[in-house]
């Protein structure tokens, strides 16, 4: 009838005004709740011909030392120490986990004007302990060009500084208008537990064994919010299969023992490349920090060799693996994985792909080259391993010897995967190769001072012939520069360029004094950029407003350059500062005022690209999430930001292994 046809007309009608309200709310909340403050605009000089910076702008004054100066314990969350999800106010960007005493102690605040008051508490007994008031960045278009209007007011970005006060304890910041934090530490060792959390991921996410939840009372926790255990049973135990159509081999199909290693990332695939230069990574922080790193101890997991440092237990577990994807004549092969990823929500233990070798090629074999080189120093020096570091040096001779029948680059063919590619040439580095073989030269020089890899790595550098004015940093992964401005799987030169800058006293009087001194020009170039980068960003972010895949673990890295430059150029100072800026960014001081590591800090990544997160809805602990590229989207589904990886996740060691102070403590 005519009367039921209009009902029905108005019934669609009532339907899509429904909907398009809802469009528009949930917009207006992804506008609101996931943009990043606007820091599109450059900070530039004041009247006074100085510029705003994290140092320039005002000092906090102190209110007089804290009454209860009793030392904050950096364990348990009875202590303090802000370890797990909070739902503070957002408005205030800062390291939700703590500072040093005597390092710079900033945040970064979002309000309608600056000049607001803001006040630090002692929340043990609600003290006021230092006062200030917050700064103005100075931008050159104060009018408001935000892409937000009409929806949002254009809020500007102020500073509020309080490194003057030093006192450890627990506190929390309160400003005006802007709400105030969870508590944080001030303390000498604030990020021992956020280490062993981190740390404790590669055992999670170790491959071809029992995986059991870490109980560690120190730790965030070993369960998500029912109750049920991050662990899964053995997993990927018929790792893995050769044939001719995936690995390029002739001859009847057959089974190869590829077993153990770590799931590389989102996915349960084992990526040689990667696993390297992550494991090369992990033990230049051992070079650098081996006396605090030695005493590292989690509960719960079961050391494999109780002769080995915790720290080196793990790495061991990730070495075994690599030795394993090496082929009888030297050739490593590229990867082993399924020729597909996963379901989204499949644990590793319900994974029953068939998983392939992928063909060999020489980046995976000179990285091979390089990790085994340079563990085999550090187990050979531990007086209880020679064998081990015996096996690790006879397979790095071995895959370099072939590298030296095989000058130009093998690109394995992995038509038949559809999994992580890990090609550099194909990433944008044409370099790639040449890279990683000069990583592979430097590290058997500094092992067995044989002068022929001396002078392989130095005909190698000699081709990246930038002149030195010219390098001043453009990201570009396929520049000339003998320090390029990033260290990471598709880009390694740094990682043999700083070992030839820090080579033994007994090794250093061969090398070519002018490639020494052009090399550190060029990391003195590099570094100083990231520090004047850092003091010109409203949240002293020494890569300024780029972004990437991954690029928070690029943010962690670049404390290697810094170490690096303290042990090759000096100048402790700004280069320890800046080491603090980068642990500040993941912890909370960044665009989004949030922690990046799941289970740490202020309002930590929730819903991390990770197929076991997603299995449990749950976010496994101590996992680093990619970053902004160029936003970020804290959902499962988002790959291209919200992923972890083992590369990103062996920056971050590195990063707080400075500050790491078990065998004080």
């Amino acid at each position: 009838p005519p009367q039921s046809g209009r009902n029905k007309r108005i019934g669609i009608v009532a339907g899509v005004v429904l909907l398009l309200a809802i469009a528009v709310g949930v917009g207006y909340w992804w506008l609101r709740e996931l943009r990043p403050r606007d820091t599109s605009r450059a900070t530039v000089a004041t009247s006074s011909g100085t510029t705003n910076t994290s140092e320039s702008n005002s000092t906090g004054s102190s209110a007089g030392e804290d009454g209860d100066s009793s030392s904050s314990s950096t364990s348990s969350e009875g202590d303090g120490l802000p370890l797990g999800f909070f739902d503070s106010d957002d408005d205030i960007a800062l390291n939700s986990v703590g500072f040093l005493p005597n390092g710079p102690k900033l945040a970064t605040i979002e309000t309608a004007t600056c000049g607001k008051p803001w006040t630090l508490y002692n929340t043990a007994n609600g003290r006021i302990v230092a006062t200030g008031s917050t700064r103005p960045f100075v931008f050159p278009d104060e009018s408001g060009t935000s892409w937000f209007p009409p929806f949002f007011p254009d809020d500007v970005l102020c500073l509020a500084n309080f490194t003057a006060f030093s006192s450890p304890g627990t506190y929390r910041l309160e400003v005006k208008d802007a709400g105030k934090t969870e508590p944080f530490v001030i303390a000498d060792h604030p990020y021992d537990v956020v280490l062993d959390q981190v740390m404790g991921y590669f055992y999670l996410a170790r491959c071809g064994m029992k995986v059991t939840a870490i109980k560690d009372t120190r730790l965030v926790t070993h369960a998500d919010r029912t109750g049920r255990p991050f662990e899964h049973d053995e997993c990927h135990l018929a790792d893995g299969h050769i044939d001719l159509a995936h690995t390029g081999e002739e001859g009847d199909e057959r089974v190869k023992d590829g077993t153990g290693g770590w799931h590389d990332a989102g996915d349960h695939g084992k990526y040689t490349v990667n696993t390297a230069f992550t494991i090369g990574m992990m033990l230049y922080a051992w070079e650098h920090y081996a006396d605090q790193l030695r005493c590292m101890q989690i509960e719960g997991i079961k050391s494999l060799d109780d002769d080995l440092p915790y720290y080196l237990d793990e790495l061991k577990w990730g070495l075994d693996w690599v030795l394993k994807m090496q082929a009888d004549d030297g050739r490593v092969y590229h990867k082993l994985t399924a020729e597909k990823f996963e379901s989204p929500w499949e644990m590793p233990d319900a994974d029953d792909a068939k998983r392939w070798y992928a063909p060999w090629g020489t980046a995976a074999t000179a990285n091979l080259v390089a990790v085994a080189a340079q563990a085999s120093r550090t187990f050979g020096a531990l007086g209880t391993h020679d064998d081990y570091a015996a096996t690790l040096l006879a397979a790095a001779r071995l895959s370099y010897a072939k590298l030296k029948e095989t000058p130009e680059p093998v690109i394995p063919d992995q038509s038949e995967f559809s999994t992580g590619m890990y090609i550099g040439v194909v990433d944008g580095n044409p370099h790639h190769d040449v890279s990683i073989r000069l990583w592979a030269a430097a590290e058997l020089y500094e092992t067995t001072g044989e002068v022929e890899f001396l002078e392989d790595f130095e005909d190698m550098l000699r081709t990246f012939d930038t002149p030195t004015e010219g390098c001043t940093g453009s990201f570009n992964r396929s520049t000339l520069c003998k320090v390029p401005d990033e260290v990471d799987w598709n880009q390694q030169r740094n990682m043999g360029v700083f070992r030839y800058l820090l080579l033994s006293e007994d090794r250093r009087g061969a090398r070519d004094p002018d490639l020494v001194a052009e090399a550190e020009r060029q990391l003195a170039l590099v570094v100083d950029r990231f520090l004047r980068t850092a003091d010109r960003h409203e949240y002293s972010r020494t890569l300024g407003n780029f972004t990437k895949w991954g690029v928070n673990g690029e943010v962690v890295r670049q404390t290697l350059f810094f170490r690096t430059a303290e042990l090759v150029l000096g100048n402790q100072t700004d280069y320890a500062r800046a080491h603090n800026f980068a642990v500040d960014h993941v912890l909370g001081r960044n665009e989004y005022a949030r922690s990046y590591i799941t289970k740490v800090g202020t309002r930590p990544a929730k819903y991390p690209h990770h197929r076991p997160s997603f299995a449990y809805l749950d976010a496994w602990p101590g996992m680093m999430i990619g970053g902004p590229n160029p936003r970020w989207w804290d959902f499962w589904v988002d790959y291209k930001s919200n992923e972890i990886a083992i590369n990103w996740q062996a920056g971050l060691v590195y990063a707080f292994a400075h500050f790491y102070g078990a065998c004080a403590a």
